[in-house]
């Protein structure tokens, strides 16, 4: 909504993306990635950014991601306990 300057009442839906929501033009769309990697920490490719073509896409490319980057964190804290225990 911020990335945009949409209205409070603006309401998405799942299908919408570049040409439904005002400003989600090509430019938008970079400014919206890059707003996405400032705010929650990531990073994406160019094949990832070009791929997330609407609200649904980035939707489930974010409860991929959250899934893989919980896997990673239980394997990192399984790896510390093991060199914990190790020594």
């Amino acid at each position: 909504r911020n990335t945009f300057s949409l209205p409070k009442n603006f309401k998405f839906s799942d299908q919408q993306g570049p040409g439904n929501v005002p400003g989600w033009d090509s430019l938008g769309h970079i400014n919206l990635m890059s707003a996405l990697e400032s705010e929650y920490k990531i990073s994406l490719d160019i094949s990832e950014i070009v791929s997330l073509e609407s609200i649904k896409d980035i939707l489930i490319f974010w409860k991929k991601t959250q899934h893989q980057m919980t896997w990673l964190s239980l394997c990192r804290a399984a790896i510390w306990m093991a060199c914990r225990l190790s020594f």
